[in-house]
Order: C-alpha cells, then structure tokens, then sequence
C-alpha cells in the first residue's frame, strides 16, 4: 500500500503595517492577489488607529482575504525585527510580500534587513513601497489612490561565521569571561573536533593557549570590529559582554 504525500501548494503572503493608511495598505495587496494579509498593528492604539485597522480588515475581508493582526511597537527596531522574522520564518514555504511604506521608518528598516537575511535562506520574498496619488490632510488618510507599486530589490545580508553565531547565543545568556566562553564553545564543538576533545584539560598549558588564541581569532577580534561586544579586564580575565547592537544584530543571523 502506497502512502501518498501531499504538498502544501504556496500562497500569497503579504505582511503589513498599518499606520494611518487605508489605501496604501488595502488597494496593493488586492491588485497582487493576496491570499493571506497579516496586518501589524500597534500595541495600545488610539481611536484613529484602530478605525484605520478596522476599515482595512473590513475591505480586505470583503475580497475573500484571510487577514491575521499582529500586535507590535511600531517604534522599537528590536522586537520589529523579532516580529518580521517570525513572520518570515511562519511563512517560508510561502510567496511573501512585505508593504514598507504604510508603517513607521523602523519597521521599513526592520523589514528590509530581515528580508535581507531571509535571502540567504533562499525564501521567495519581495519587498515593495507603495506611491500614493495625493497625500491627505489633517484626521484624514496620511494619502489617498494609488500612483505605482514598487518593487524594492534585496540583497542577501553576509552572515557571520558559525563559531561567531555559536559565541551569540551564548552571550545572549549573560557575560563571560574569555576562558569560560572558549571552554563553553569548544565543549559544543565549534572550535573543532581536538579542541572539544581536549576542552576539560586546561589545565594542560598547551590546550589552553590554543584555545584562547583561536577564540581572539575567531570571534573576539571579529565581533570587536563589528561592535558586537565590549570587553572589560577584571583582574586576570578579560569579560566579554554582548552589546545593545550585538544583541539586534543577533536576530539577523540565520541558523
């Protein structure tokens, strides 16, 4: 008895923040065929807001999209950027169209880099800015119509190296001093196959130097240039300490 297997056929995703737009957000993803419209909405809205919300949900509705809310900060790059790759991430297997003009400048910069990193893992992604006819008053839509829909090209993001994503989320944990982290990496194994071998001996002066060389190497003096972290002398250890940037970056980092 044959077994048969059935492969989920990709649908037409489109991601998009709604700040006090309604034609930007609903007019685009109608003329592409959305199948699937999630709209990000910000967290603790006002009456405005939420009647912009409420007509775009309501339209796109009425032309048999299926429309998801997402609940965000507009204004905080850390957690826009966890949301896009989530996003991202949730919807791999599927066509995914990101709508930059219709939210903060945050998200449009969240949302470009996370596209950028999605590149690399070979995800169908496209990104658009949507031009408005006229822009709009005072309590009116920020614009009305639509001029043009336009495609915006992604570049894929350079990742950091494996040992540089492994020290990450360690990192991500707390500080560590140079010799914990180098032991915590090689015991995982990402400084290679001797080294992990040889990580509960370092009390053998040769293995220690060894490992904190290809540390300094490897992922002290990389993640320094790219500002990722800081690192503080206490005593005899050198503190190795994730930065602010560092930890945003992180999310950035494809697995």
């Amino acid at each position: 008895m044959s077994l048969e297997i059935t492969k989920q056929i990709p649908i037409r995703v489109h991601i998009i923040p709604v700040g006090f737009e309604k034609d930007r957000v609903v007019i685009p993803a109608i003329k592409m065929n959305a199948e699937k419209v999630i709209l990000m909405v910000m967290e603790e809205d006002t009456e405005r807001g939420k009647m912009f919300v409420e007509n775009s949900r309501t339209k796109l509705k009425s032309e048999g999209i299926d429309v998801e809310d997402y609940v965000i900060n507009f204004f905080n790059l850390n957690k826009n950027m966890e949301a896009f790759n989530h996003l991202i991430k949730e919807h791999k297997n599927d066509d995914i169209y990101i709508n930059i003009s219709t939210g903060s400048k945050i998200q449009a910069l969240a949302a470009l880099f996370s596209a950028m990193a999605a590149k690399n893992e070979g995800i169908r992604i496209t990104t658009y800015y949507v031009e408005p006819e006229i822009y709009g008053q005072v309590n009116e839509p920020m614009s009305t119509g639509i001029k043009d829909i336009i495609s915006i090209p992604i570049f894929p993001l350079p990742q950091p190296s494996n040992e540089i994503k492994e020290a990450t989320k360690l990192l991500l944990k707390h500080s560590f001093s140079k010799e914990e982290l180098g032991k915590a990496l090689a015991e995982k194994g990402v400084l290679g196959d001797k080294l992990k071998n040889a990580a509960n001996d370092l009390l053998n002066e040769k293995i220690r130097i060894s490992i904190h060389s290809t540390v300094q190497s490897k992922i002290i003096v990389p993640m320094l240039k790219e500002k990722y972290i800081v690192t503080e002398k206490k005593g005899r250890n050198i503190i190795i300490t994730l930065t602010e940037f560092g930890r945003e970056a992180s999310n950035l980092f494809t697995e």
